[in-house]
């Protein structure tokens, strides 16, 4: 037995019903739409990333009916860094694109999709990811946000003259 019909199936049902006098038949087609589109679920990074410029991008895209179409995928980012916006194309038409790495793996009629960009992201960057996808009748256009801030404090190094050093002449370059 069946225990759901696909996306955009026809079905056709006879009824066939006799009580020993008289038998009533009745036949109808139905069409099973695909009326709900694509989900974006568990989006990560989100809020603010402390000290992560290297971070990678992934989240699902899911379809309760007809299944996402992987050649529709399209995800762009648009980094900020004070009061100027880089965009990049991260995935186009379902295919990584150069400047990034990942994967898009289809797990059954979701899509996980894993992205990591080859440059790092820069600190105190606002990032946006654009996220656009159908399943076999609608599309959805989603985004999600992150922040990568550095909270670490300078470190000094190369000292002139050494901590804790001696004898130190007056004409010393400090």
């Amino acid at each position: 037995a069946l225990d759901r019909f696909d996306s955009f199936e026809t079905v056709d049902i006879n009824v066939v019903a006799t009580d020993g006098v008289s038998t009533f038949n009745k036949s109808f087609t139905f069409r099973i739409e695909d009326t709900i589109p694509p989900v974006i679920e568990s989006p990560a990074p989100s809020g603010t990333i402390d000290n992560a410029p290297d971070t990678s991008i992934l989240f699902r895209l899911t379809d309760k009916q007809s299944g996402v179409d992987e050649s529709s995928v399209i995800v762009t980012l648009s980094v900020e860094i004070g009061s100027v916006i880089t965009g990049y194309n991260a995935v186009l038409l379902g295919v990584i694109q150069p400047g990034f790495s990942g994967s898009i793996t289809k797990n059954g009629n979701d899509l996980d999709v894993f992205l990591t960009k080859d440059d790092d992201f820069e600190s105190d960057s606002i990032v946006r990811v654009d996220i656009q996808a159908q399943d076999e009748a609608n599309t959805v256009d989603g985004y999600f946000t992150f922040e990568v801030i550095d909270n670490k404090a300078p470190i000094i190094t190369n000292l002139v003259p050494s901590p804790n050093s001696i004898n130190i002449a007056e004409t010393s370059t400090i």
